[in-house]
This record gives C-alpha cells, structure tokens and sequence, in this order.
C-alpha cells in the first residue's frame, strides 16, 4: 500500500453522512489529521518508509522546510500528542434557499 493512500479503499462503507455543517467538515479534517500522524509516526521507525512519506509530503504539501527540517519533525512525531477543541455552535438551518433565524 502506498504512503500515503486515502484512509479507505473503493469497497469499504463509506463515511456517515455529513450534514454540511463547517462542525462535520472540521471533525472530518481532524480525522484525516489523526489518520497522517499515525502513518507518519508508523513511518519513523522505518527509514526507507520515512523517506518515501516524507517525499509524498514534499509533492503535496507546499512548504519552505527543508527536508532536514521535516526529518527533524518526523523524529519528534512519537511524542506528539493532539488534542481538537471544536467551539460549539448551533446546527445550521435553511428552508426554501433561506436562513432559518
């Protein structure tokens, strides 16, 4: 499988149904987020895949760190530790193409 391949293939569920909220846009980014730092943490362990994640990071991300830079991020990847805060809002609402108040 390669480095970087989407967290599911073409014959698995797909995801729940968003309901177009920026909250489900935001929890799905957290969870594509989660999803790299856990591949990329798999990848430090290993030089040859660290080197090929770090190359598909290099060709998809546009960045100004070198990639002695990234290696030193990637190094200190086992450590790291995430944590989301989502403000609360209310679910948003529209009927016939206008705002619900």
């Amino acid at each position: 499988m390669p480095c970087c391949a989407p967290p599911s293939s073409p014959t698995s569920s797909p995801p729940t149904t968003s309901d177009g909220s920026d909250i489900s846009r935001i929890k799905r980014q957290q969870r594509l987020v989660v999803a790299m730092l856990k591949k990329a943490r798999g990848a430090v362990a290993d030089p040859g895949r660290l080197k090929a994640f770090l190359g598909a990071v290099r060709g998809s991300v546009k960045t100004d760190l070198s990639l002695e830079a990234m290696y030193a991020l990637a190094i200190d990847l086992p450590e790291t530790r995430l944590s989301f805060e989502t403000v609360p809002g209310k679910p948003y609402a529209q009927q016939d193409g206008v705002e619900a108040a």
